[in-house]
């Protein structure tokens, strides 16, 4: 098929009138994320918590340790009898520190939010890049695509979880951040091979790197990257014999030196390969809130681990319906109270409590473009062909996505984990939606995906500067800051070592 001359004017600059779109919406995007993430807008009079508790962490590794002061950590940490502080997010997030700390004095100024922009611009811009390529490549050659390009731009920057994640640089969204772009990059990866003629060895190699990565920031989302690449490197196998042996060595390797390494930060912490967090009970190292006596084993969420499990497949439904559906704060008190009386009585009765944090809102309402494209695509037999020799990205996101569902909290940034399995699915069946969006932006029915996709972006930049509310150092709060004074005195309550109590609370 001839391409028509729109598609083939050039700028001075070499790019095609959709490709220079391309590049100024990423711009655009790079730099709204820079504004969210520095805090630029909106302002707030609170810090966020835990904004240099990697930075601290990364000054304590240099000097040989893993632990961490209490009036850093505070009640997120995790504790050994002695007052022994550990963090037990992953380590991911160090990276920025050991590729940039010499830039700037940690002791004054926090990487925090850097380093959560970088890595949510880098997932985004995976994204845009991936469907940026699919349109030239899967797009009538006779439409013209600088419309496609404008929507697209807008779409990826500001209806994914990457603006979400960059407005609220706290501690919790160091390793999201960072989870988000592995989980990119490995789509990506497999995409351009998939889809694009990429090389197969290059897409082992490339989703083993991204899954080794995220085992250290997100390891419920690791899980499911890792089957991903494992049932990749199985199918390479099977398709090209002695040919894929010395890419599936590479790539097992790869992932088997992060499963090591993961396992030795674990028994260096927490006293045993197999354990990931503190515990409820007494002995051995112990949840932050319990060893500062907010919780004890009584505690509802205590119990509901001890009967249910921290991941209980009943879980799934009812949290699913929470996390699609739950209304988000503009649509009034009365359907939130709904769903929580729907969830709490009716969809999640008998496995006990399960915590529901603010902000609300339903991916459906922040991602809504994304599932009518994939709703469109799943009429036609191409998109099912496609699904079919996708299935180690399928499989792999849906079973991170099925973890996330059965834990026994519901929180925004738990969402930001659901995205890698609607990404997949967004992507795998974009080629067979390509002609109908097509036709959609050629006639009237361009206001309707408009509309759809405005609506989205309102619901995403009004939970926005909701969420960058969240995790605030508030006197008084739970996330306030811990002077030594305040410190000493819980240390002394707790019955600490006066030996210890000067270490424990350190500045």
């Amino acid at each position: 098929m001839q391409s028509s001359p729109a598609r083939t004017v050039r700028f001075a600059s070499g790019l095609s009138p959709a490709a220079a779109v391309a590049v100024m919406g990423a711009a655009l995007g790079v730099f709204i994320y820079g504004l969210l993430a520095f805090g630029i807008w909106p302002h707030h009079d609170f810090p966020l918590f835990g904004a240099n508790i990697y930075d601290r962490y990364y000054l304590a590794m240099l000097e040989g340790r893993f632990d961490l002061p209490a009036t850093v950590l505070r009640y997120e940490g995790h504790y050994a009898p002695d007052g022994t502080g550990y963090l037990y997010h992953g380590v991911a997030p160090l990276l920025t520190r050991f590729a940039f700390a010499w830039l700037v004095p940690l002791d004054r100024i926090s990487l925090a939010p850097f380093s959560v922009w970088f890595w949510a611009c880098l997932g985004s811009l995976f994204y845009h890049k991936l469907f940026h390529d699919l349109t030239i490549r899967y797009w009538p050659q006779a439409k013209e695509t600088r419309w496609c390009s404008l929507l697209l731009a807008a779409l990826v920057w500001f209806a994914t979880p990457g603006l979400l994640i960059a407005v609220n640089p706290a501690l919790f969204h160091e390793p999201i951040a960072v989870g988000y772009a592995a989980s990119a990059g490995l789509l990506y990866a497999f995409a351009r091979w998939r889809f694009l003629g990429g090389s197969w060895v290059f897409a082992v190699i490339a989703m083993a790197a991204w899954a080794a990565l995220s085992l250290h920031a997100r390891p419920n989302l690791a899980i499911g990257l890792y089957a991903a690449t494992l049932l990749m490197c199985l199918g390479m196998l099977f398709e090209h014999r002695r040919q894929a042996l010395l890419s599936v060595v590479v790539a097992f390797s790869i992932l088997g030196a992060s499963g090591l390494g993961y396992l030795a930060l674990n028994q260096i912490k927490f006293g045993a390969a197999g354990a990931t967090h503190g515990s409820f009970s007494e002995g051995g190292v112990q949840y932050g809130p319990v060893f500062w006596g907010l919780e004890d084993e009584s505690s509802d969420r205590a119990k509901a681990f001890a009967k249910h499990g921290k991941f209980n497949i009943r879980r799934i439904p009812s949290n699913l319906a929470v996390y699609a559906l739950d209304p988000p704060p503009t649509f009034g008190e009365t359907p939130i109270r709904m769903m929580n009386a729907l969830h709490e009585k009716a969809m999640a009765s008998g496995l006990g409590f399960i915590r529901i944090e603010n902000p609300r809102i339903g991916f459906v309402f922040l991602w809504l473009p994304w599932l009518v494209m994939i709703a469109a695509a799943l009429g036609t037999r191409l998109a099912w062909q496609s699904m079919k020799s996708s299935l180690p990205v399928l499989a792999g996101t849906a079973i991170s996505a099925g973890l996330t569902l059965s834990y026994a909290t519901i929180a925004l940034r738990y969402r930001f984990d659901l995205w890698p399995f609607v990404a997949a699915l967004a992507v795998v069946t974009y080629p067979a939606v390509a002609p109908r969006l097509s036709a959609w932006l050629a006639d009237g029915r361009r206001i309707v995906a408009i509309a759809v996709l405005v609506f989205s972006m309102n619901m995403a930049l009004v939970t926005a500067v909701s969420y960058s509310q969240s995790f605030r150092e508030e006197p008084g709060g739970f996330f306030a800051p811990w002077s030594g004074e305040v410190c000493r005195g819980r240390a002394m309550a707790k019955g600490l070592p006066a030996g210890r109590i000067d270490a424990v609370c350190m500045k």
